[in-house]
């Protein structure tokens, strides 16, 4: 069984120690040890308590209803039914801001779209301007245009 500090279990997760030992103090974190002199000593077993923690809070579950759950898995198997709901319902949640996010990248992508159009039409005619602009420094100025005109 590997043990780890807070220190290795902040780099291997990528969540800060002031966030572990607030985690800890919360009880998000009850089944993590500690050392005689009162070190905490992070276990695998831990680092993937870890994982679904910041699982469910990346997907916008709230600490305090992770808290619920993680109260619940101690209370045993009485509240099987109860967690399965929580995940029910956490997957609900997830289900209609995925619609709105798809929503939202609609938006996106059309104004993308609209962008790309823009931006192709501003580009034509940057080089028809140009294009005009150089047969514009060919041609003689209109001054010296009639000066050729009356001599010939």
């Amino acid at each position: 069984m590997n043990i780890y500090t807070i220190k290795e279990v902040s780099e291997k997760t990528g969540l800060s120690i002031y966030t572990l030992r607030y985690y800890d103090k919360e009880g998000l974190l009850p089944f993590v040890e500690r050392s005689e002199s009162g070190i905490r000593q992070f276990t695998d077993a831990d680092l993937e308590w870890l994982s679904t923690i910041c699982c469910l809070k990346d997907t916008g579950m709230p600490l305090k209803e992770i808290k619920e759950y993680i109260d619940l898995f101690l209370e045993g198997t009485s509240t099987l039914e109860t967690r399965r709901q929580i995940f029910i319902d956490h997957r609900v949640r997830l289900l209609k801001k995925i619609e709105e996010l798809e929503k939202n990248l609609e938006m996106v992508e059309h104004r993308i779209q609209f962008y790309d159009e823009a931006c192709a039409i501003y580009e034509a005619r940057k080089r028809e301007n140009e294009t005009d602009k150089e047969e514009k420094a060919e041609a003689p100025e209109p001054a010296a245009a009639k000066k050729i005109k009356n001599a010939g």
